[in-house]
């Protein structure tokens, strides 16, 4: 069983301020035209991973206990849980824009660079203690809950290489913010990029909860404690 917490998508800005003043004489109709970008478009993506935390010191009741925490290991009445993946990630993104004053109290907004960073927060595999390391029912749990920390370590690794291969392109395509002062335009841009990494995510973190419940299934269980002759 495995527990895969939701990614969480965190902000932290850094805005810089340029200044485009328009004073052609048809700038009254070109209020609501934002400038395009003055300088290249920048990004960064980084991971920030850890190694797998084993836990061998929970008892039957303290395990259960444990998987009923979390709705996606939640046992049945008939169930009992030999073994819990819990792992938990966050990404989160600084962006600097640009922003140009449209007229009085109108300022747009575009995004000129992130920096994205996926940090693994926690991965963890808990093992019943009774089952000590070397015997047959450790290494069947084991290696049936490091399907579960493939299927994480896999999202990840497809989460950064996503983010690297279309970043660029949001950001060239991304629809500029507007405001009534420079931070206002700003943090709306920085709202409309978030929206578009979340569409990123999303998908890859359903792929990842659907694989889950592919290893989780009454076959995969039978095939599990018939690898050994007692549990």
């Amino acid at each position: 069983m495995t527990n895969l917490s939701k990614l969480f998508l965190g902000t932290a800005s850094a805005v810089v301020f340029l200044l485009i003043l328009n004073t052609s004489a048809d700038a009254q109709k070109r209020r609501s035209t934002c400038p395009v970008l003055q300088k290249k478009i920048e990004f960064t993506v980084k991971t920030t991973s850890r190694p797998i935390d084993y836990d061998v010191s929970l008892n039957q009741q303290q395990l259960a206990r444990l998987a009923n925490r979390f709705k996606s290991s939640r046992l049945k009445s008939n169930e009992r849980a030999l073994g819990l993946t819990s792992s938990q990630h966050s990404v989160g993104f600084e962006m600097n824009s640009q922003v140009a004053r449209l007229g009085s109290n109108r300022y747009c907004a575009r995004i000129q660079s992130v920096d994205v960073e996926i940090l693994v927060k926690k991965l963890k595999v808990y093992i019943l203690g009774k089952y000590r390391r070397g015997t047959c029912q450790y290494k069947a749990v084991v290696d049936h809950e490091h399907e579960h920390v493939a299927t994480f370590q896999s999202g990840i690794e497809t989460l950064e290489q996503t983010f690297n291969d279309r970043i660029w392109r949001i950001i060239r395509n991304l629809q500029p913010g507007f405001g009534s002062t420079p931070k206002q335009a700003s943090q709306r841009a920085f709202k409309i990029l978030g929206a578009n990494l979340n569409r990123i995510k999303a998908p890859i973190e359903r792929r990842m909860n659907s694989r889950n419940r592919q290893i989780d299934t009454p076959l995969s269980y039978q095939m599990l404690t018939q690898q050994c002759s007692r549990w």
